[in-house]
């Protein structure tokens, strides 16, 4: 399940790229906040350094304090964001 969530989650992000509604914006920062929280305390016993990455990804898309970025700002933390989301996925791989 945690392979599932990390790849929506990744998937999801790199879409964000393209421009879009906001909806989907902030069903993004709710999805990446969850699956953050989700895949973050799954992997935690077994790869903390992926699961702090995790936890501090889904700090930064909370949907309940957002922060207030420039779309070009955001831009660039999808794609990072993206990327500890996709090697979530291959440390849940190894497991």
């Amino acid at each position: 399940m945690t392979r599932i969530a990390a790849r929506v989650t990744t998937i999801a992000l790199l879409l964000a790229l393209a421009p879009w509604p906001y909806e989907y914006y902030m069903l993004l920062r709710v999805l990446v906040f969850a699956s953050g929280v989700y895949c973050g305390v799954s992997l935690l016993a077994h790869s903390r350094g992926s699961a702090v990455a995790l936890f501090l990804t889904a700090a930064l898309f909370n949907p309940f304090l957002p922060m207030h970025l420039t779309r070009e700002i955001w831009m660039v933390l999808n794609v990072v964001c993206a990327a500890v989301f996709a090697l979530a996925v291959e440390r849940s791989n190894r497991r």
